[in-house]
């Protein structure tokens, strides 16, 4: 049992080696685009979906606090129903809490939320975070800088606490592949989807 236990592990671990040499010369990072308008200079609102977020949600407002975010841009929190001290949390910060009210039988999660926040917006572009994304030093410029029209998704770094989350390596590969924005055809595949832990838009498109 252990012996295979160990083969399997060593299989998986050269499958993502092997696979790994081809997705990441791929990738893009989030760097300064010449390209389209920019967010920078205009009204930012971010908005940030969260239901019951109280014990993930604090790295997230303190590395946006670090950025200035507060100052210089609307902060919302999106609160779909919480039942724990989430916009509490958030209030005590300086975002604005939206009560995620009035839902459809057919609008669940986070959409909705989205939806909700982006309605109660004031900025000319929008910034979708989830409450366990964290920034930092200068991420946040780095996305807004990166933008440069239609709508932007950035899949954030997984970083692992313990040895189990590595497994979950081979569904972050998945959603980072699934997109066929980096994969070895990309120029002949149009993208099939975006990252929904960092998006940017302008709010006229979203609605």
């Amino acid at each position: 049992m252990t012996k295979g236990f160990f083969l399997l592990f060593f299989i998986s671990s050269l499958v993502y080696w092997v696979f790994g040499w081809f997705l990441i010369p791929k990738l893009r990072y989030c760097r300064r685009s010449t390209k389209g308008p920019k967010p920078s200079g205009k009204t930012v609102s971010l908005i940030i979906p969260a239901r019951n977020e109280e014990a993930r949600l604090t790295p997230l407002l303190d590395s946006l606090n670090a950025e200035g975010a507060f100052e210089k841009h609307e902060v919302i929190l999106a609160d779909d129903g919480s039942t724990d001290g989430t916009a509490a949390l958030a209030s005590s910060y300086g975002c604005r809490v939206l009560a995620v009210t009035d839902k459809p039988p057919v609008a669940l999660g986070k959409s909705w939320a989205c939806a909700a926040g982006a309605a109660g917006a004031t900025g000319e572009y929008l910034v979708f975070l989830d409450a366990d994304v964290v920034f930092l030093p200068g991420g946040l410029e780095a996305v807004l800088e990166s933008y440069s029209g239609g709508l932007l998704s950035v899949q954030p770094y997984h970083r692992f606490k313990r040895f189990y989350e590595s497994f979950s390596a081979y569904f972050n590969l998945m959603a980072v592949a699934g997109v066929n924005s980096f994969s070895l055809h990309s120029k002949e595949l149009s993208s099939q989807g975006a990252f929904g832990p960092c998006m940017v838009c302008r709010k006229d498109d979203y609605l």
